[in-house]
């Protein structure tokens, strides 16, 4: 009747049946000692096996049937479990032969049983192995709860890490947002900026175009008044040729007439009278011909400054 016969789950259910029977039986010998009536008590005394159990029971509770607590077990537990012997021959007689203490529990006393009653309640072979058996599933549970207790701290301390790494990675998030906005707002100022120089560059070129529009336009005025000028430099060039043209006419008339006066014996009044009537016909002949080629109608002596105040 070994571990390596049966499975866990085998172990656990007589475990927990043998559990519930001997709480039932705590539950009723406490009813029974806190009932009125009197007279010797008909439930048995219990068994080594169950006083054990009792013992293992001690920190819960006694009424009711419960699961098994597998945190972890109380000091007199571990203790009966150490100090139980393999099952074998010679186990029922080392069990008869001793006597559990009297105990108290939960302030109430109970009586130890007699040897006899012992003798007669001894254990068989089956609850030996029993309780061998629980003895090995109980450090199995031992094993498999610090196991899932590890399990339960290396999730917890993973779950801290998670939640550590969840925050730096929300921190990043956040000052990656932070950036981003940042970048942002500086683009939009650039390109606030570039408009504002665009407008800025856009209105000087206008500036700079009205100028140029300007200067063109009296650009061609001035060229204007530039070809109206050369004209008029060119009329007074023509009117200065043709008086030099009437001065030296009128001087080889005045060596003629000296010529003439040297061989003829006339009077010097009527030929002085002749040669300046002769002068002013030929400048009068010249002006009218000039004032003809030039479409005006200056009068003689007028001067070449107000033929061009009157042409501007």
């Amino acid at each position: 009747m070994g571990v390596s016969h049966r499975g866990i789950e085998e172990l656990k259910k007589r475990w927990y049946d043998l559990r519930s029977r001997t709480k039932e039986r705590v539950a009723e010998r406490l009813q029974e000692m806190r009932g009125t009536g009197g007279g010797p008590s008909t439930i048995p005394p219990p068994i080594p096996l169950e006083e054990r159990v009792e013992e293992t029971l001690e920190p819960q509770a006694v009424s009711g049937i419960g699961e098994l607590d597998t945190s972890a077990p109380g000091p007199s537990t571990v203790a009966i479990l150490e100090s139980e012997p393999a099952p074998g021959p010679s186990h029922s007689a080392s069990v008869q032969d001793t006597e559990p203490p009297p105990r108290r529990r939960r302030g109430l006393n109970v009586p130890p049983v007699p040897q006899g009653e012992a003798g007669d309640a001894s254990m068989s072979a089956a609850e030996a192995a029993l309780l061998h058996d629980q003895r090995l599933q109980t450090r199995e549970i031992r094993i498999i709860s610090g196991a899932m207790r590890r399990m339960e701290r290396n999730q917890t301390t993973g779950l801290q890490l998670v939640h550590t790494e969840l925050q730096q990675l929300n921190t990043h998030v956040v000052d990656l947002a932070l950036s981003m906005r940042q970048l942002v707002s500086e683009l939009v100022r650039e390109r606030e900026g570039a408009r504002c120089r665009d407008r800025q560059l856009i209105h000087r070129l206008d500036r700079m175009s009205a100028s140029i529009v300007w200067l063109a336009v009296n650009t061609t005025g001035l060229s204007r008044r530039t070809v109206s000028l050369q004209v008029d430099m060119g009329h007074f060039a023509s009117d200065v040729a043709h008086g030099l043209g009437h001065m030296s006419h009128a001087v080889d008339l005045m060596e003629a007439q000296k010529v003439a006066r040297g061989t003829a014996d006339t009077p010097q009044d009527s030929e002085e009278g002749s040669t300046v009537s002769s002068v002013s016909a030929t400048d009068t002949r010249v002006w009218h011909s000039g004032s003809a080629r030039q479409g005006t109608a200056d009068a003689p002596g007028t001067s070449h400054a107000g033929r061009a105040q009157r042409r501007v």
